[in-house]
């Protein structure tokens, strides 16, 4: 099954909207606290049209569905929990970060969420303790720093697919070019064949002198070759034309080796 980025975008808007609808519906039940059902309210509807935005391809609808859960994170939870201690939940939109925007992005969305919560609380409890913001700090920019590195190999795997890509068609053109050189030095082969046949039998004619008797000039070099095409077309025309005595001219023969001689 191939998982394509779409599909991870909206498991995310389904598996956020089911979420928040379970953490109202656990409040009702529990008498949660009003701060926290109401905000959880807000975000159910923003996420809801964030969704629908997302699904109609709305622009920059990633980039807002980010920096809105930047924003409605640290404000869903309650001040005194703030205040106490460094709630796991910071770092919920930068998660929501990692998964949907690019590392610019992560690192923009830790500090808005980080700048919600000195909104809200100021500079006071558990966020006022430099190791506490020394390790959320570090934390966003691990996860910044992992998403460049998704980018960066999904680049890689992207440029090396282009260049297979290009490789294999330059590959299958060059078998294509090969293919039509050969079948064209096929067809010069054959031409050269045929011509060559053709010459054989028109270049040594036979001049009849007399009832029995023939006269053949010869013209140009003798090789094998030659001599053999000549022998058997003599020997084919005196059986069949019962010719007893040929003469051969051989004025226009200027060199003849050996084995053609014999």
């Amino acid at each position: 099954m191939h998982i394509t980025r779409h599909n991870i975008t909206v498991a995310f808007y389904a598996i956020i909207i089911s979420g928040i609808l379970g953490l109202l519906g656990l409040g009702l039940i529990t008498q949660a606290d009003a701060h926290l059902t109401i905000w959880l309210g807000i975000g159910l509807g923003a996420m809801t049209l964030l969704a629908l935005g997302y699904w109609r391809k709305v622009a920059h609808t990633l980039t807002a569905t980010v920096l809105l859960t930047a924003f409605l994170v640290p404000m869903a939870v309650p001040s005194t929990v703030l205040q106490t201690e460094t709630h796991i939940a910071a770092l919920i939109p930068t998660i929501v970060a990692l998964i949907l925007a690019g590392p610019r992005i992560t690192l923009l969305c830790g500090a808005v969420t980080l700048a919600v919560i000195f909104g809200r609380i100021g500079w006071t409890g558990a966020w006022s303790n430099f190791v506490n913001l020394g390790v959320y700090g570090l934390s966003v920019a691990l996860l910044a720093l992992a998403r460049l590195m998704v980018d960066i190999a999904l680049g890689e795997a992207a440029n090396n697919a282009q260049q297979a890509e290009a490789a294999r068609h330059e590959a299958e053109s060059q078998a294509q070019a090969q293919a039509q050189q050969a079948a064209a030095l096929a067809e010069q082969n054959e031409s050269q064949r045929r011509l060559l046949e053709l010459v054989e039998t028109l270049e040594v004619p036979a001049v009849r002198l007399a009832p029995g008797a023939v006269l053949v000039p010869l013209v140009g070099n003798f090789d094998p070759r030659r001599a053999e095409a000549l022998t058997q077309r003599l020997l084919h025309q005196s059986h069949s034309q019962h010719i007893r005595h040929v003469i051969l001219d051989v004025a226009g023969v200027p060199t003849m080796d050996e084995a053609a001689a014999q």
